[in-house]
């Protein structure tokens, strides 16, 4: 990659290219939001929290009394962002020229052009996505440039999308030909009904197989400390497995959970939420530790810490 240099502040278009009703100005790096908040006209978005949106307009310090659009900047603060970095997504009026200008305006502020797949480049410098997860990125990103003909293939592409969604909100009529869609998939594998199984003490099952088909009052999903899924392709992953079949509300009711958290999920604890499309009423999230090297009674405190957890948390919603 020529001339990169891991410490500038890159911006791009991330959104396809052409001419639509939006289009989104990534900017990541040390710098982003102070070379931002120089062509912002609005609040001053160093001072705001992370993974929320503002209104303002894109300004040239040349002729301010002039904007060049008014637009939406969201501010995702280090290390909760794609990148790991500061990263500011700007969601300006699709037109060319608007394109054009707000890049010209945050290049002449700091930043530099963005080299192809550099915000992926940088997520795994960053610890965000290991090797496997920027190759399935960049499948997904290939594949969308051509709908399969096979039905197979094409549900496949579109667990693909669903799965690298960032939580942003979607229209109703979208929602509507998904719930429908992820309920027939659902019952065509088959709803597994707690009535069906056969307790080994009393309350007590032991039972294998799709936790997405189980009918009860809550499942339990192993989260990331961000929570809101796997973004990895198809991965099969119970994370993936939970969001893909309870549909792209899941992720926008964590990523909210999360902006009013303000940090990152802690090991142990528990979040509960609805489970939408899901024969389940609800989910119960917990962060597993992470382990490395040999096992440690701190790591097995913390594995009983996620069982009470969920325990104490399906007994308070009970």
């Amino acid at each position: 990659m020529d001339h990169y240099i891991a410490d500038d502040t890159i911006c791009a278009i991330s959104t396809p290219t052409g001419t639509g009703g939006i289009a989104v100005i990534r900017v990541s790096g040390p710098n982003a939001i102070g070379i931002v908040d120089s062509v912002w006209k609005g609040c001053k978005l160093d001072s705001v929290k992370s993974h929320t949106a503002h209104l303002g307009e894109i300004i040239d310090g040349d002729n301010p009394e002039e904007p060049i659009d008014q637009c939406v900047a969201t501010v995702f603060r280090s290390p909760n962002s794609y990148t790991g970095e500061d990263v500011v997504e700007i969601s300006v009026h699709g037109s060319r020229w608007i394109q054009r200008e707000s890049i010209a305006l945050l290049m002449r502020a700091g930043c530099r052009m963005a080299q192809p797949g550099e915000y992926t480049r940088r997520a795994v410098m960053n610890g965000r996505m290991d090797l496997a997860q920027a190759e399935g990125v960049a499948d997904i990103i290939a594949s969308s440039m051509e709908i399969p003909a096979g039905e197979a293939e094409q549900k496949q592409l579109l667990r693909g999308l669903m799965n690298v969604r960032l939580p942003r909100k979607i229209s109703r009529e979208f929602l509507k030909v998904q719930d429908q869609y992820l309920q027939a998939e659902t019952a065509a594998k088959g709803i597994t009904e707690l009535k069906d199984l056969n307790p080994v003490s009393e309350g007590i099952y032991l039972w294998q197989g799709d936790i997405t088909t189980l009918r009860c009052d809550a499942i339990v999903n192993a989260a990331n400390s961000g929570m809101t899924g796997c973004y990895v392709p198809n991965h099969r992953c119970i994370d993936n497995c939970i969001h893909t079949f309870s549909g792209i509300q899941l992720r926008m009711d964590c990523a909210e959970m999360m902006r009013q958290q303000g940090h990152e999920e802690e090991t142990g604890k528990a979040r509960i939420t609805k489970a939408y499309n899901l024969p389940c009423k609800y989910i119960l999230h917990t962060v597993g530790s992470i382990i490395r090297g040999p096992l440690t009674e701190a790591d097995c405190g913390l594995l009983a810490s996620c069982y009470r957890s969920c325990l104490e948390l399906a007994a308070e919603n009970h």
